[in-house]
């Protein structure tokens, strides 16, 4: 008997097994059901403490023997074929492929297969359908900077104001890609903490999300906000804003310009 007509036998539903890009072996003991298809359809999870001692003395004979046969790695072999074909397709949408397009030799190696894997997971994000597991993975392989990259790749930020600020640095006459990449790097790792400034946010609205920022990186322990702006009009308007702030509460904002047109500010602030 083959490895997936034994899993058959380990369930009460009807699950065509050859449908799932990934098998995965887990042990989840505060959920009741031996297999656990995903929400996205891609993985069908194989709870092994539910399994009981027949079937699980079942799944270690099937795996041996599927090992032995060769089965395992065809298996493998296909849903490796599904898997590529599935990224292959999102990959090559033309949205998706022109920002890696733009990005490739602009940002960090890692960074950029990190963006790769988002973008892959933002196709089925724009569709309603749960990234989770995807996000889970990126995190898993490019750590928090890849978490990031993924959050602002489905909040649309490498299509604008990090393409935008690229091409804001790009035209100054001493642009050094190495001082974009330190600035890329630093709207990576305090993205979760900062606050993006454009063109159509008022004055008002950017008062208010900075003192709720603020507020919020406090109440978390976070010993900073970044303020990120871009285009003498954003200019004017933080420090403006600032200026503001600085009448209502203690705030020593550190101002630092990447290029003439754009500006970071970092507000160090101390718990309350």
């Amino acid at each position: 008997m083959g490895f997936l007509e034994s899993l058959k036998q380990l369930i009460s539903v009807d699950i065509d097994l050859s449908n799932f890009i990934n098998i995965n072996i887990i042990n989840d003991s505060q959920n009741k059901q031996k297999l656990i298809p995903s929400k996205d359809g891609k993985t069908v999870h194989i709870n092994y403490p539910q399994l009981e001692d027949k079937e699980k003395q079942v799944m270690n004979k099937a795996l041996k023997s599927s090992f032995e046969s060769g089965e395992i790695e065809h298996i493998m072999e296909l849903c490796s074929e599904k898997k590529v074909e599935d990224i292959k397709k999102k990959l090559s949408i033309k949205t998706t492929r022109e920002i890696l397009e733009f990005y490739k030799d602009k940002i960090p190696l890692e960074n950029y297969k990190a963006l790769e894997a988002s973008l892959y997971a933002r196709v089925d994000f724009v569709v309603g359908k749960s990234i989770s597991a995807d996000k889970d993975d990126i995190r898993n392989k490019f750590g928090d900077e890849g978490n990031n990259i993924c959050n602002l790749c489905t909040a649309g930020y490498f299509e604008g104001y990090i393409k935008e600020a690229y091409e804001e640095m790009g035209s100054s006459n001493n642009f050094s890609i190495d001082e974009w990449q330190k600035y890329f790097k630093l709207i990576v790792r305090t993205s979760p903490f900062a606050v993006f400034v454009h063109k159509e946010m008022s004055e008002e609205e950017l008062s208010g999300m900075i003192v709720y920022r603020l507020s919020t990186n406090i109440r978390y322990g976070i010993k900073f906000v970044d303020i990120h702006g871009i285009g003498w009009g954003n200019v004017k308007k933080i420090k403006k804003i600032l200026r503001e702030l600085q009448k209502k509460r203690d705030l020593d904002p550190e101002i630092q310009s990447p290029s003439k047109t754009i500006i970071h500010v970092r507000i160090s602030i101390d718990a309350e």
